[in-house]
């Protein structure tokens, strides 16, 4: 899940770290240094301990640029890992912090950090989504709903694999082994296409959901956030590991997914409910609808 931060505190005590100087709480004796934490830049005032001189982070983390640096007032040299740290006027609680996501590299492994991943989009689809980082919220996105479409994709097949081999079983020589070769070539190809045709709907979905966002008034961000948030919160897909259950299944996860990608795109927007469903439901009504027009024609 997302770790939410209302003030800056020991990750191990909460002792309150505010114009502290880095090193070891003064409460558990846990270290911490401010590049352990994610701010939002302009947020916090990073403070020199010798002559008060305050410092604001531009960077995407909120982080000062350079992180060593020569004071201006006092011509001591100044490293920002060793600066006390206060909140800027004007912020105050969690408006200070930017949401910590769980892909951070500091949350282990990839497996750890999908699994994490994943717990957030099912429980916490909105934090999720603002969380993202501007650099890096779309690569996110796209590796977070490939790793969901390859795992559920593979436990939803599974059972069908080992009842296609057990069928098999009793076909001995040539025959069974061009068979089961034949069957495992057909679950690959059927499983790359399954892949393509989300990833490629999600694609045309969001640009079709941003087009509408842009043309319906004011909004906060560009079309690769709209892009991120609509993968991040992929999560309902687990619902396919379901044994033999799953596919059938599509129903809740289209539903499930709709509505976290609505409340994920007010979230990140700043636009009302009202308009965030309108803009996410039309173009999936002309997609449909284009499809079925479609099909009808063919016949």
């Amino acid at each position: 899940m997302l770790r939410r931060i209302d003030h800056l505190k020991c990750p191990k005590c909460d002792y309150s770290l505010w114009n502290i100087t880095p090193g070891p709480c003064p409460e558990c004796g846990h270290p911490f240094q401010p590049s352990d934490f994610d701010f939002k830049p302009g947020a916090v005032a990073f403070t020199c301990d010798s002559c008060d001189q305050t410092y604001f982070g531009s960077s995407s983390r909120g982080h000062l640029e350079p992180k060593t640096f020569t004071c201006v007032s006092c011509d001591r040299f100044l490293d920002m890992d060793a600066m006390a740290i206060m909140p800027a006027e004007g912020f105050v609680g969690s408006h200070m912090l930017q949401q910590v996501i769980p892909w951070s590299p500091s949350r282990g492994n990839l497996l750890k950090r999908w699994f994490l991943m994943l717990g957030a989009s099912l429980g916490s689809p909105v934090r999720l989504a603002q969380g993202l980082p501007p650099t890096r919220g779309l690569f996110i996105g796209i590796i977070f709903l490939l790793l969901n479409l390859v795992v559920f994709g593979l436990f939803m097949a599974l059972p069908f694999l080992l009842l296609t081999g057990i069928a098999l079983g009793g076909v001995t020589g040539t025959a069974g082994g061009r068979a089961l070769s034949q069957t495992i070539v057909l679950f690959l190809l059927v499983a790359l296409m399954f892949i393509f045709v989300i990833l490629v709907g999600t694609l045309i979905v969001g640009l079709l959901v941003h087009v509408m966002i842009v043309l319906t008034g004011r909004h906060e961000k560009g079309l690769s956030v709209t892009l991120a948030s609509l993968m991040v919160t992929s999560g309902p897909l687990c619902v396919l590991v379901v044994p033999c259950l799953g596919l059938y299944a599509s129903p809740v996860i289209i539903i499930w997914w709709f509505i976290n990608s609505v409340l994920a795109l007010k979230g990140v927007h700043g636009i009302s409910t009202f308009r965030s469903l309108m803009c996410a439901l039309v173009p999936m009504v002309l997609i449909v609808g284009g499809f079925i027009t479609l099909m009808t024609l063919s016949l």
